[in-house]
């Protein structure tokens, strides 16, 4: 199960709320259904205040903190970067025999 805010940066979603509205969601209700049938796990946060307090940002600053210090060794397909990094092979150059 993927948590709420993978979920949302693997798919590069920046207006989390037009993104919902979109697909028919209107209440955190709603959402929370949506993530249980989907398998992401339900925000801690509500997602449809018009502004959320400091105290819901604080919980998920700490939610996101917790969630680095459990993490295992394997990543699942669908959270791996798509490309890997390229890197610049060195070149050898040849040695040239003199007689």
């Amino acid at each position: 199960m993927r948590t709420f805010e993978r979920f949302l940066h693997r798919r590069r979603i920046k207006d989390v709320k037009q993104y919902f509205v979109d697909k028919g969601i209107t209440t955190d209700l709603d959402l929370a259904e949506w993530c249980a049938q989907h398998d992401v796990d339900a925000p801690a946060y509500p997602v449809f205040l018009d502004t959320p307090s400091a105290g819901v940002a604080a919980n998920v600053k700490i939610k996101l903190s917790e969630d680095t210090s459990n993490e295992t060794w394997h990543v699942p397909a669908a959270e791996r970067p798509l490309r890997k990094s390229v890197t610049k092979k060195s070149t050898r150059q040849k040695k040239k025999n003199t007689k």
